[in-house]
């Protein structure tokens, strides 16, 4: 009797076969999770803009040892459909100047903005050119949220913010990673946020 040692040619194709597919789901696969990466790293850029504007806030000084009083603010400015991160220097009621301009990396940007409010409803603007500024001032660094154009707000309430949520995405929309600024002024990124009008 003669032995075979070795595969038949319908194993071996079998064997290519199921290899070919597995590396398909593979590499299908990562292509959605390097994005998914990708677009949180932005998140992180966008919430580093606000830990420095918290930073230049903290570092004011008054004129006088004996004065305790802070006018100067800072903030950062999120505009709705725009990668550009603004952080601004504020003094009493005037306008702001820019301190420093940050860019999100190209194809990434702002898709939604949405506060909590202390009366448990959530504001959201979805509309291009929609902003929202989160403000710090010496003594207490606590994040301010507003809506920094005048007229109609599209936060509409008197009831304080307690927390802002900015959607930060790229091509791929359903890839969302949200900046959370929760009043006390502590930073995070988050998968989730309130739903509009609840």
């Amino acid at each position: 009797m003669r032995s075979h040692a070795g595969f038949s040619l319908i194993e071996l194709m079998v064997a290519i076969t199921v290899m070919t597919f597995i590396t398909g789901v593979v590499v299908t696969q990562f292509a959605g999770f390097d994005s998914a990466i990708v677009t949180k790293a932005r998140a992180y850029d966008a919430a580093q803009a606000v830990r420095a504007a918290q930073a230049f806030a903290t570092q004011i000084r008054t004129q006088t040892s004996s004065d305790i009083t802070f006018t100067t603010q800072f903030l950062t400015r999120f505009t709705v459909g725009s990668g550009e991160i603004l952080i601004m220097r504020k003094e009493d009621t005037s306008q702001p100047n820019t301190v420093e301009y940050r860019q999100l990396t190209a194809g990434y940007k702002v898709q939604e903005i949405r506060v909590a409010l202390a009366d448990t409803t959530t504001r959201c603007a979805q509309t291009k050119d929609q902003q929202l500024d989160i403000a710090f001032r010496r003594p207490e660094v606590r994040a301010n949220a507003y809506d920094p154009k005048s007229g109609t707000s599209w936060i509409t309430s008197s009831s304080p913010v307690v927390r802002s949520y900015i959607a930060i995405t790229g091509a791929d929309p359903s890839l969302v990673h949200w900046v959370e600024i929760a009043e006390p002024g502590s930073v995070s990124i988050v998968q989730d946020a309130p739903a509009c009008g609840l």
